[in-house]
């Protein structure tokens, strides 16, 4: 038996990880400050323009590293990591360069999964038909599905089925030796793309000494795309704890729906299309029973904010409230005044932090089977679960709601059946980190 080494984590952020931006980077700030509260010896990676000096987070200590550490023979990123000397690393992004590093320096690394784009080349796993992807990734099954992402991509499709597929990677593989053609080369190169993430998967899937799933979706995902059994284990994601008097909130609302007053929905996330927030406002569109649906979010590039402005022009119904972008912090703060959670996402969602965060707080959820949601809703139990991409799903379980009370009284005396706290959770990955130290 081998001596126990003591616990040295090095948590690697996705995106900056003093952001707030998106539940991933919700998630690992969440870890690290239960590990900090349990005194757990934690250090943070984050990626930063430059090597900037030192810095902290309650007094942890949070290294920088560059693009350019994670090119070519990774010499660099083996000496960042070595000069931080962690006994495991745990990559929340970044994940075939960390992990090629960490195998090479004989260090255990951990990966979960925190979007389809683990395993996805055009990203979100949703095929062009907007339903959630089923199949593996190949040159000719993702090949609709990328090129929809890319501008024009879709009009040549046609000709590009009907191009033999290594003919297809020679001339993507021309196009990306040659200057950049706007509008060509993303179309041209897209077979290329598609093989590269699948020999990115593979690498992370062969270095890492364990896949973290946070739901059964994204380990049959990872299942599908060639990764082992063995690597793989589901551990859904945890919260961490509030102070929530459930039995005055449900006392509350029984008060409410005796008075007539409209049941106030809401959601919580990124303000984007794969969100399904257009799904949402349909449904609320023109319904004439009392009831408004409250919007909490903001987006993150420019491609969300037209989105965004096209939401706000076609839904311009008084029922519908927009809140913006509100602090992490005073999110649970705005939501206690709401009823029911809608989560209508029609990608794959890994895992749907939100989802558990409103359970918590004591407010039930009518949410897509998008793969992280069943991991949490009991149908019926703790909330609703609805096709997704469907209107009248939607529209039908709203409906349900609003004239039924005595459905949503039961609804929320059982929000937390299936919620995982963050102390809990800790210890699970802590389990995890003691199997390869």
């Amino acid at each position: 038996m081998k001596d126990e080494k003591p616990l040295k984590i090095l948590i690697i952020s996705s995106a900056n990880f003093f952001s707030n931006y998106g539940g991933g980077q919700v998630y690992v700030k969440n870890i690290v400050n239960q590990m900090i509260a349990e005194d757990i010896d934690v250090s943070i990676a984050t990626p930063g323009i430059s090597r900037s000096k030192l810095s902290h987070y309650k007094e942890k200590p949070v290294y920088t590293f560059t693009n350019k550490m994670l090119e070519g023979d990774l010499l660099e990123l083996r000496n960042f990591i070595k000069e931080i000397k962690p006994t495991i690393v745990h990559l929340h992004g970044f994940k075939a360069p960390f992990s090629l590093a960490c195998k090479s320096l004989g260090i255990p690394c951990i990966v979960t999964a925190h979007h389809g784009g683990l395993v996805c080349p055009a990203g979100a796993l949703l095929n062009s038909k907007d339903k959630i992807c089923t199949v593996a990734a190949s040159g000719n099954n993702c090949l609709p599905c990328v090129l929809k992402n890319v501008k024009g991509g879709t009009f040549t499709f046609p000709l590009q089925k009907l191009t033999p597929f290594k003919l297809r990677l020679v001339i993507g593989k021309v196009f990306n030796k040659i200057p950049f053609i706007y509008y060509v080369t993303p179309i041209v190169t897209t077979t290329v793309s598609i093989e590269n993430k699948k020999r990115e998967w593979k690498n992370i899937y062969n270095s890492a000494s364990l896949l973290i799933a946070p739901s059964t979706a994204i380990k049959n995902a990872m299942l599908r795309n060639g990764a082992p059994l063995n690597k793989i284990k589901v551990i859904p994601h945890g919260i961490p704890s509030i102070n929530v008097n459930k039995i005055t909130e449900v006392k509350k609302y029984i008060e409410v729906s005796k008075e007539k007053k409209p049941v106030k929905f809401f959601y919580v996330g990124r303000i984007c299309r794969e969100k399904g927030v257009h799904v949402m406002l349909e449904a609320f569109n023109n319904l004439t029973l009392p009831a408004e649906i409250h919007v909490i979010g903001g987006t993150g590039n420019h491609l969300e904010e037209n989105y965004l402005k096209y939401l706000k022009k076609k839904y311009k119904n008084e029922n519908i409230i927009w809140h913006g972008k509100v602090l992490p912090s005073e999110v649970n703060e705005k939501i206690k005044m709401f009823d029911v959670m809608i989560h209508p996402a029609f990608f794959l969602e890994v895992f749907g932090l939100t989802i558990a965060e409103s359970l918590l707080m004591g407010k039930p959820v009518i949410a897509t089977k998008c793969g992280g949601a069943e991991m949490q809703i009991t149908h019926k139990e703790n909330g609703l679960l609805i096709a997704p991409n469907n209107v009248n799903e939607l529209k039908k379980a709203i409906i349900e709601i609003i004239e039924s009370p005595n459905l949503l009284v039961k609804l929320k005396e059982k929000t937390t059946l299936n919620v995982n706290l963050i102390d809990n959770h800790v210890q699970d990955l802590i389990t995890v980190y003691k199997g390869f130290v």
